[in-house]
Formats: C-alpha cells, structure tokens, sequence
C-alpha cells in the first residue's frame, strides 16, 4: 500500500484516512472526499470552504483511534500528562470486548472516560461518551461512500431511487438537512429527459414516505434508520427494488390471456370453436373430400410441388381447397384436416396466417372462417413453386 503523510505534522497516515490519528488534522474534503492541499482555505475540487480545526497543531493531542475489520482489531492511543490515565486499562478492556463503538474520542471525553472508570468498576460508558463516538463514527464511515461520479456508473436502479441517491449525496450522506430544489437541480443535471422532468413529482412523493420528514418550509431531513437501502445501493450490496410512478404502464399479455381474446372472437361465429394458442385444439371436417372423382386428391396435388416452408404448405392446401375442388369458407377445421390427410405436423394456424399474411401477401386471413388466396398467391403457385420432376 502507499505511504502517505500528514501535510499538517508530517507523520505517516493511512491512505484512506480522512483526520490524522496523530494530530487531528482533516486530511480530505468533508463534502466531494477529494485530498486537501496544506494551508488551502477552499477545496480544489468542488470549492468547498474547509473550516478551521482548532486541533490542527504539531503537539501530541489526547485521541484514541480503534478501528475492527474481520481480520483485526487496531487500536492506538495519543496521551498528554494531563490524562487521566489510571481508567485506560479499563478503556481498553472495554474495546477488546467489543463494549465500545468504533471512533475517535476527542481529548474532553477520554479524561470523562478515565474518570467514570477509575470510580466506578462498571466497564459501562456514559450516555454523553457514547453518543459522541456514535456520531464521531457516523462521521468517518461516510467517508467510506464512493463518489458519486462512480456511483453514476456503477448503479443500475430506478429513477425514484436515483433521487433518493442524489438526496443523500446532498445532505453528506444523511448527516445534514437539503432542500427539494437542490435535490432536483442535482438530479435533472445529471439524468435530464423529458420522461424524468413529468415523473419527478410523483417520484419524489412516493420517496417521502419512505425516506424523508419535513423540518421546516425549506429543509427537509432522512428518518432515522432509513438509508439502509441507500446505503447498500451505493456500495453495491444490492439492486434496485424501488418501483418507478409512471403515468403510462406496458404489459406483455400471457397465453391466458390471448387465448380469452381469441375464445371471445369466436363466441361471435357459427362455427366449431377453435383455440389458437399453444394449447391449440382443431377438429376434423369428415365430409370433406379430398379425394373428388373429377380432379387430383389432395395427396397427388401436394405430391406435384416442392414445398419449402409452412407459408407454402397453406398456400398449397388454400389453393386446392379453393381452385380444384371449389370448397366454399375455408377455416382451420379445414385446412386441419387437409394436414392430417397429408400427414404433416400442424403449425399454430392463427400464427401462420399472420406471418403469411405480412411477409408475402399471399393469404386474406382477416376472417379465420374464410380464408381465401390472394392473385400474388396464384401467382406464386402457378409460376414460382418449383414442381417435381414426373
């Protein structure tokens, strides 16, 4: 890993460090995390004003950093005269045990803790202590968030919870009030479209029930324990969940619900009922007679030509329904049979007339009880349909 310094007393620092653990000094930006040039007044990166650290000096302050990962505890401690250093082996105790939150307690505060320790044999914490390093550690794991330029490249979630990401960007990350507009201009800039700018209002709303409370007119604050999501979303744990408002709802029908439209069709017809779907269900026409005295049976008719595909078969079996032996409304009963007298698979035939019907012409299928041919039809049959050799 790289070394780096302290640019305030020099001391070696960890790379992801944002303070010193030596002297206290604010090493990165508190709002866009960017590194901070020695004795700048302003960020470099996005203006922001640094404040003055009253601790910003070379001599030894009175800290104690701990830090826990899943492979080890890391634990140092910066002490004066001044402490009262008969507690710290309590203190420690109390780390090691897992009784205190990871943080950095400033100087007033480890005198507090030395003192409640000395004189009490509890190895508990004041209420006053542990909500400092609650807040102290809420201050440093913000630092871990990425920045949001990474964020935008990263993420994939919906258009409410980009808002909701911009929104905890603008209160550095949950800690601050925002405002609706800032929220707005942030996320518009960065993600404007026409569909964003109508949906936004209806986004925002339903964003405010789960995640937002009203402080004043203008200032507006995250619920307590309720950024987990947010949170996870940034740092990849998970995906999004939150669904979009959206003034306008597309739905890819199912089977069902195609083959109720289809039933509903033929309750109109006179006709046998016929489901065309992928549960299909056609019935024979026996009095049908592909087998007429004065003309080919449909066998030696189909036997006359290659046929290539399904589109030709149909073209086929129309054509010789309709020219040879002069059957009057064709439908797919018929031109079922005409299958199974051949002895060929049965495709879906609603689906088979709709391709035909679209990409070469051939077919008016408009009316599945009267399908007839079409001149481009008879043209494909008589003149382009290769025929065997006798």
């Amino acid at each position: 890993m790289k070394s780096e310094t302290c640019n305030n007393c020099n001391i070696e620092i960890y790379p992801i460090a944002s303070f010193c653990h030596k002297c206290g000094h604010r090493l990165k930006c508190e709002k866009c995390g960017t590194s901070l040039v020695k004795d700048a007044n302003n960020c470099i990166s996005c203006g922001f004003k640094i404040a003055v650290n009253s601790s910003d000096n070379t001599s030894v302050n009175n800290t104690i950093t701990y830090r826990k990962t899943n492979d080890e505890i890391f634990f140092d401690a910066s002490l004066s005269d001044n402490v009262a250093k008969d507690g710290i082996g309590s203190l420690i105790s109390s780390i090691t045990n897992n009784r205190l939150p990871e943080g950095k307690l400033p100087n007033k505060e480890i005198d507090n803790i030395g003192d409640k320790m000395d004189s009490d044999s509890s190895e508990t914490l004041d209420i006053e202590s542990e909500e400092i390093a609650e807040s102290t550690n809420k201050e440093n794991t913000s630092t871990e968030f990425p920045h949001i330029s990474d964020v935008e490249m990263n993420v994939d979630c919906s258009e409410a919870e980009w808002i909701a990401i911009y929104a905890f960007y603008e209160s550095d990350f949950s800690r601050k009030t925002f405002s609706r507009k800032a929220v707005y201009d942030r996320y518009i800039h960065k993600r404007k479209s026409d569909s964003h700018l109508s949906n936004f209002s209806k986004n925002w709303k339903s964003l405010f029930k789960l995640y937002f409370s009203t402080v004043s007119d203008n200032e507006i604050k995250f619920k307590s324990d309720s950024t987990d999501h947010i949170e996870n979303l940034i740092t990849g744990k998970e995906k999004g969940t939150i669904k979009n408002y959206s003034k306008r709802t597309t739905k890819k029908p199912n089977v069902a619900e195609v083959e109720k439209v289809h039933e509903d069709e033929e309750k109109k017809s006179t006709k046998p009922k016929i489901r065309s779907s992928l549960g299909v269900a056609y019935k024979l026409v026996p009095e049908l007679n592909l087998h007429p005295k004065d003309t080919d049976s449909l066998i030696v008719f189909h036997g006359k030509y290659e046929t290539k595909n399904t589109a030709e078969i149909i073209l086929l079996i129309v054509y010789y329904l309709q020219k040879k032996i002069k059957e009057p409304n064709i439908d797919v009963n018929k031109i079922y049979t005409c299958y199974k007298e051949l002895g060929l698979a049965v495709p879906i035939m609603h689906k088979a007339f709709d391709n035909i019907k679209r990409r070469n012409g051939y077919l008016n299928s408009a009316d599945f009880n009267n399908v007839t041919i079409t001149l481009a039809g008879e043209n494909h049959i008589e003149h382009k349909m290769n025929k065997k050799v006798s």
